[in-house]
């Protein structure tokens, strides 16, 4: 939300910080996600797993949760909070309304590819799947909306700061 608001403010007065502040929050978007795939794959190699999760391990294994856990953080690292921060460019581009849109088709499409799954007798696994494809098909279908509509802005990493995404990043946590 704090990066979102420096957007809506810096695209009217400072495309050139508006680039910087939106490149920066990527790099730390990207960087915070490595860290919990890092986080992840030690609960799931040390054998906590079922500690962190609260769940018998013997569930975990039966039902493959550590490799359901693995495809949804990838899809989180590939485009979860980098989408989040890339969609926010819509709003002060004066594009509100296609982005309410494309959020509700998102989130109809999350929806549609969980009840399938719990339809056609699936289980955990084939929900983490079924969830990260969809998830990330609309993502990336999403993401080249936004490059073909804004392509001024695109790449949208190229003034990325690591001193000015650990600032905005410092700031945002209050």
């Amino acid at each position: 939300n704090y990066v979102g608001n420096r957007l809506n403010v810096q695209y009217h007065t400072d495309v050139k910080q508006f680039r910087r502040t939106l490149g920066s929050s990527l790099l730390i978007a990207y960087f915070l996600a490595f860290v919990e795939i890092g986080i992840s794959l030690l609960l799931i190699t040390s054998g906590r797993i079922h500690q962190f999760l609260g769940i018998p391990s013997r569930i975990i294994v039966e039902n493959h949760i550590a490799l359901g856990l693995l495809l949804l953080m990838t899809m989180w690292l590939l485009f979860g909070s980098v989408g989040g921060i890339i969609v926010r460019i819509m709003i002060p581009a004066g594009m509100l309304y296609e982005s309410q849109w494309l959020g509700i088709a998102v989130r109809l499409s999350q929806f549609f590819s969980i009840v399938s799954v719990s339809i056609s007798g699936g289980g955990i696994l084939a929900a983490c799947l079924w969830y990260a494809v969809i998830q990330s098909v609309m993502s990336v279908l999403v993401l080249w909306y936004i490059k073909m509509k804004l392509p001024d802005f695109y790449p949208w990493w190229q003034a990325a700061e690591w001193r000015e995404g650990l600032r905005n990043l410092k700031k945002s946590l209050v």
